[in-house]
């Protein structure tokens, strides 16, 4: 199958959610295996010469978080040209702030600067009549009835309907890869071909045979409305360095903005959180715009409550789960809701958590400027265990 890719846009989704990049030789390979080639040129330009950056030069740039000295060391190691410093803030903004107006974007290159993955398959089974340009007129009533024929065996096939669902309903913007990017949408193409599979199935009537709920359909069909319903994220009572509590929680999971709270003067501690209905926000997962709760008492939790519990974030103490349901362990608790440990990269991990079914977010202690790609991390992840049925 025949891909073609902006890989400009490829590396910025993948920066973003946080993936693996490595290089091997003259190429990067991406962690779902995709390679593209390291002189590859990108829509972005140099501000003071008439050049523009290639793939390999944004990669490294984004991936050595070193001191400008080990910077430009490592430049020189991997023989890769070294980004400008009057554009390196410009590139901050456009591959981790998600700004798409810099001013070193030149949109009109970008067509000479696209990818074409895969071969051509060769034509597979085609009666001769189907090439015959002087073919007779009882021939065209042949092709009528050969095509719609290859038209009702591709609607038995829900991926190609899947696809030309998404084909003919895509936001239309300058590449498909644009219509994905955080923070309107961070879903990966999985999810959102996931979450056209369910509009489709029920626009189309396609049916899988027993097909399980989604935690998140599950939640939406028990809580009627959205709008008064609202889902839990547990978050510890005390504060720890690196990781977030009901205070500063609301500005990183929704602002993508970490703050330190040891760092804060004691008025400004105290006013982050003054009323606890402002630890409720909106946010929008596969379509649906749900209302979030941070709590962290559930110790007078009802049974419903419990049922609209999605997440927490953990510290790693034995006794954290004290207060949850006592037919629970550790253990089943964090199948049914995704758990989280929150840490500065440079601190070590608690040795409970390498025992424990979470996820790890490393944020950086001074580059404030990366908390976004965490925080879209953190929501990528949450939105794919939304996705999956619920564990009972």
């Amino acid at each position: 199958m025949i891909r073609t890719i902006d890989p400009l846009d490829y590396l910025r989704k993948n920066i973003q959610q946080n993936k693996n990049i490595i290089r091997e030789g003259d190429n990067l390979i991406f962690e779902d295996g995709v390679k593209l080639p390291l002189n590859n040129l990108t829509a972005l330009k140099s501000s003071s010469k008439d050049k523009h950056y290639n793939l390999g030069s944004l990669w490294l740039f984004l991936k050595f978080k070193e001191t400008l000295k080990e910077y430009m060391i490592e430049v020189q190691r991997q023989g890769i040209d070294m980004i400008e410093q009057r554009d390196r803030e410009k590139m901050l903004d456009f591959f981790i702030k998600g700004v798409d107006n810099v001013d070193i974007l030149d949109n009109g290159i970008r067509p000479t600067t696209l990818i074409t993955l895969g071969k051509k398959r060769k034509p597979e089974n085609i009666d001769p009549f189907y090439k015959d340009k002087n073919s007779k007129p009882e021939d065209n009533k042949k092709k009528e009835k050969y095509l719609y024929m290859m038209k009702q065996q591709e609607l038995k096939d829900k991926n190609l309907c899947i696809m030309d669902y998404i084909y003919s309903h895509e936001k239309k913007s300058l590449n498909r890869n644009s219509l994905m990017k955080p923070p309107e949408n961070n879903l990966s193409f999985e999810n959102l071909l996931s979450m056209t599979k369910k509009i489709f199935t029920s626009e189309g009537g396609l049916k899988e045979e027993e097909e399980e709920k989604s935690f998140l359909d599950e939640l939406i069909e028990n809580n009627e409305g959205l709008g008064t319903s609202k889902l839990i994220i547990v978050v510890p009572t005390s504060f720890t360095e690196g990781n977030i509590c009901e205070k500063n929680a609301k500005a990183f999971l929704c602002d993508g903005k970490y703050i330190n709270l040891n760092s804060l003067e004691g008025n400004e501690n105290e006013s982050l959180v003054e009323d606890p209905s402002d630890n409720n926000f909106n946010y929008k997962i596969q379509g649906k715009d749900l209302l979030f709760e941070i709590s962290s008492n559930v110790r007078k939790f009802t049974k419903n409550d419990w049922k609209r519990v999605v997440a927490v974030f953990v510290q790693g103490d034995d006794w954290e789960f004290y207060d949850w349901p006592k037919n629970e362990n550790q253990s089943t608790i964090l199948q049914k809701v995704k758990g989280y440990y929150m840490k500065y990269n440079d601190n070590p991990t608690n040795k409970n958590i390498k025992k424990w079914n979470v996820q790890i977010l490393e944020i950086s202690r001074n580059k404030r400027h990366f908390d976004v790609s965490i925080q879209n991390k953190f929501w990528s992840s949450l939105s794919e265990f939304l996705s999956a049925p619920r564990k009972r």
